[in-house]
């Protein structure tokens, strides 16, 4: 397994003619329950393509527990596991989020944190979130095989209920 580390702990960028600075975060990562309504686009970003994968993985019957699986705490560092080409791949990020409000998602601190570890993933530069390819984004949560993910339980509700459901939580 091959850890990303070292000078891109925190990605770079600018807002307008400023850099982007980040501010050490000390609550806790994730709350009890994560909730489909608790993902939501920023006010700068243009990364709804990130983010839907983010609710299809949580809309699966274990995406909660995947979640929780593929990004942990340690030592005051964020460890987020990705793929890229099949082989899995450690994120690791400063327990920090950028200054600038609307660069990241309007959502809880663990959406947001998976959006800079995402940034670092592709080159530590917050202008990757700007636009991008949702197929992509699967394949770096769930590997290369992410195309064939099964999705017969959701399949077999129906809409109404599924709607509800991504509501309530």
């Amino acid at each position: 397994i091959r850890e990303t580390q070292g000078s891109v702990n925190n990605p770079v960028g600018e807002l307008g003619c400023f850099s982007i600075t980040h501010t050490p975060y000390e609550g806790v990562l994730f709350p009890d329950t994560l909730k489909l309504s608790d993902i939501e686009q920023g006010g700068r970003t243009g990364d709804c393509y990130f983010l839907s994968v983010l609710c299809a993985i949580l809309a699966l019957p274990d995406g909660e527990k995947l979640i929780r699986q593929q990004m942990i705490e340690k030592d005051g560092q964020i460890h987020v596991l990705f793929f890229r080409h099949e082989q899995p791949e450690w994120v690791v990020i400063e327990k920090s989020l950028p200054k600038s409000t609307g660069l990241l998602s309007g959502g809880p601190v663990w959406v947001r944190f998976l959006e800079k570890a995402y940034v670092v993933f592709n080159g530590g530069n917050y202008k990757v979130l700007d636009s991008g390819d949702s197929r992509k984004v699967l394949r770096a949560f769930l590997g290369d095989t992410a195309m064939a993910i099964a999705t017969s339980i959701q399949s077999r509700k129906p809409l109404a209920e599924l709607y509800q459901s991504s509501i309530e939580g």
